[in-house]
């Protein structure tokens, strides 16, 4: 990366390197964060979430700080380019997530998350800026968007708390609903006796949206659970054959689901081959740019050291080397 071709860079990282210089930022620009945050708890965070292929783009800042005791991050990202981009929420989004995966790493589950409060500087030719800010603004329906909670939570369907009354009505998957709510049930056993006679005929028909072979997708699942609870093959195959009244014998049945068991074997494996391959070079590709990057920066920073003079915190937060490297650095240059 040719870090000289960004001077806004530098003068950016330099800037906000400072605590009371990021205060000011937040105390002038955001200042109903300003009001919540714990005064002096602002630092800086080393740590960047823009990947490599858009640090040409963009370049972030974090910093770590409390608000009403909690922990929180600010994130504030500097666009560089001409004109906005469409697509920033979404990069938010990304790099909000990294920054909390981050933030959680070798703490205890359970551990709160932290508050996350981005921000975008933009300076380019375009004035105003010209696309939305608010997520919601982005779809069709902001209003439906917003009352759906798109963004602020997640729909859950908690079968644990739902009677088999309930799970009954809903239809074409109501069986499935059923197996998973008990599959981890002592009497598993005979509960899948009683759900197979109450839906042998959905299981059965020729007319279901499921298709004629859905039992067969029930029979390899509960199949998978009686291993776990110690039944044979020979018992779930049995159980099958009665209590659906299938043309199929017990052996048929065994037979077939052998087939299919080695036939995902054999996708999984050439699955696997094609994978390995693809990630092989793609590895070698990434190992290519990663290496001419970091020369690139090695020669850089010899330049701001030897005909630029910079100090090598300056150099650091620019290039984002080791101590260890830029000392060599230093060593190599005074021998000039």
């Amino acid at each position: 990366m040719h870090f000289l071709s960004k001077p806004f860079d530098l003068l950016f990282k330099h800037t906000l390197g400072s605590d009371v210089a990021i205060q000011d930022l937040v105390r002038y620009h955001m200042p109903a964060v300003y009001k919540r945050i714990d005064k002096g708890s602002i630092k800086p965070i080393k740590q960047s979430f823009v990947p490599a292929n858009l640090r040409e783009l963009h370049s972030d800042l974090v910093c770590s700080c409390t608000i009403n005791g909690q922990a929180a991050l600010l994130y504030i990202l500097i666009e560089h380019q001409s004109t906005g981009s469409w697509l920033m929420p979404l990069r938010f989004i990304k790099y909000k997530i990294a920054a909390i995966e981050h933030f959680l790493q070798g703490k205890p589950a359970g551990t709160p998350w932290p508050i996350v409060i981005c921000a975008c500087f933009y300076h380019g030719q375009t004035s105003p800026y010209p696309y939305p800010t608010n997520v919601h603004d982005y779809f069709t329906d902001p209003a439906l968007a917003r009352e759906l909670g798109v963004f602020e939570r997640f729909q859950l369907i908690d079968l644990t708390v739902m009677g088999d009354e309930e799970l009954q009505r809903h239809g074409t998957v109501a069986l499935m609903e059923q197996i998973l709510k008990h599959s981890r049930e002592r009497d598993f056993y005979n509960l899948i006796e009683e759900l197979l006679l109450t839906y042998r005929d959905t299981l059965l028909s020729l007319e279901s949206p499921l298709g004629p072979d859905y039992w067969h997708a029930v029979y390899l699942v509960v199949h998978r659970i009686f291993e776990l609870q110690g039944h044979s093959t020979q018992e779930a195959a049995a159980l099958f054959a009665e209590k659906l009244n299938l043309s199929k014998t017990k052996e048929d049945i065994m037979t077939v689901t052998q087939a299919i068991k080695q036939e995902g074997i054999e996708e999984g494996l050439q699955q696997g081959r094609q994978q390995g391959l693809q990630q092989g070079r793609q590895q070698g590709m990434q190992q290519g740019r990663q290496q001419g990057i970091q020369t690139r920066t090695l020669e850089i920073a010899k330049t701001m050291l030897l005909h630029l003079h910079l100090s090598t915190d300056v150099v650091q937060q620019a290039t984002g080397l080791s101590r260890a490297v830029l000392k060599q650095l230093a060593e190599d240059t005074a021998a000039y």
